[in-house]
């Protein structure tokens, strides 16, 4: 187990650390210049070809672009920068040799991360190629784990900075599917249902379906961030709601069903995040309308999860999709109402209500009622799991 802690650096450690960046920097001229390596050796830097001064590295991620839009790389710029901000924040020593493939990738994404978030995501971090750390660890359940490449693209899509468009969610959705599933990675089982939604939900945007275009466009971009943000929370092992914290859990508990984790993703969703984001869109009655018509993606969308999940996760999801979420077979296990309570149209029309609860008076009530709706939904589909229903 590696120290990961220190509570500060010597002041004689940081004047150090701005000699080495000075360094790097003076080893970036046309003329070969002699560099100090760790161990106090020197050794010949490699003279850098020339590049024109219109390439600029814009996004600071170790990349240049040429006036063709073609990637330049600087990775020993990155790599050494990234050997300086691991050993600054963990005292661990590393070498990226090389700076190329898998180790170029943990190199970016040690060179992307804080201090606090290296330190929190120690035990888990993917840095197999360069310290034969943590390989095949972050894999919930799936063949194989994350690979720092992974985690790279999974930042990436949840950056909410820049998320703007409902062409980025779809983009983002379809690539964290994709991600997840290549695997078998149990995390992937609600952007497995997600992903048809939402390609039908851009879909009717651009057909003009909706009466309210911009507020059906802030609902679909809003309403997936609270998905994007809880993924990046769980990634880096920072705060995220409960509901979500459960769906994670799951995903890690291999003697839960994948359709019980994907069920419990899908409920979360809606039950929770869902009324959320209505409120902080400021949904009104007019609007109304246009919700129902786009709550319709979910039951269009049913025959391809249902073949999705079938592929990937290899479950019989269709039982679960026509009878309990859309239809009338579980009145006998648990009572009378409670298809009725846990139909689609029902689940939904709560939502609504409680989205509009939510920006008066009334937002205790709606705050309880998502919270008491949530665990008894949640307590059903374990109940369903334990008896082999899902």
């Amino acid at each position: 187990m590696f120290l990961l802690f220190f509570a500060c650096l010597q002041e004689d450690y940081n004047q150090d650390l701005a000699t080495q960046k000075s360094s790097i920097v003076e080893s970036s001229q046309d003329t070969q210049e002699s560099v100090y390596d760790e161990s106090g050796n020197t050794e010949d830097a490699v003279e850098e070809s020339e590049i024109p001064e219109e390439i600029e590295d814009s996004n600071n991620d170790g990349e240049l672009l040429n006036e063709a839009g073609s990637s330049v790389e600087i990775d020993d710029e990155l790599c050494i920068e990234a050997e300086l901000h691991w050993e600054s924040c963990t005292g661990i020593p590393i070498d990226f040799d090389g700076c190329d493939g898998e180790v170029r990738e943990e190199a970016k994404l040690v060179h992307s991360l804080t201090c606090d978030e290296i330190q929190t995501t120690i035990d888990f971090l993917p840095m197999c190629a360069s310290l034969d750390m943590n390989c095949n660890v972050d894999n919930a359940c799936g063949s194989q784990g994350l690979t720092a490449g992974d985690w790279n693209n999974i930042l990436s899509a949840t950056d909410l900075e820049s998320l703007e468009t409902i062409y980025d969610v779809e983009e983002r959705i379809i690539l964290l599917e994709e991600l997840f599933t290549d695997n078998a990675d149990v995390r992937g089982t609600f952007p497995t249902v997600y992903r048809p939604i939402t390609e039908l939900a851009v879909a009717s945007i651009e057909d003009g379906v909706f009466e309210h275009q911009s507020w059906t466009e802030a609902l679909v971009v809003s309403f997936a961030a609270r998905y994007l943000d809880n993924l990046r929370g769980h990634l880096l092992a920072t705060e995220i709601t409960n509901s979500w914290s459960r769906y994670y859990d799951l995903s890690f508990d291999c003697s839960a069903s994948p359709l019980r984790v994907g069920s419990v993703g899908i409920v979360v969703h809606l039950v929770v995040d869902l009324p959320k984001t209505l409120a902080e869109i400021e949904s009104t009655e007019e609007h109304q309308a246009d919700f129902e018509t786009f709550g319709l993606s979910l039951v269009e969308a049913t025959p391809e999860i249902i073949d999705e999940l079938g592929l990937h996760y290899g479950v019989n999801a269709e039982p679960f999709f026509t009878g309990f979420f859309l239809g009338d077979w579980v009145d006998g296990a648990f009572g009378e109402d409670t298809t009725t309570t846990f139909v689609f149209q029902s689940i939904r029309q709560k939502a609504w209500t409680n989205g509009q609860y939510l920006q008066d008076w009334r937002w205790s009530i709606a705050e309880g009622d998502i919270w008491g709706f949530w665990h008894f939904a949640e307590g059903v589909l374990a109940t369903m799991d334990a008896t082999g229903s899902i």
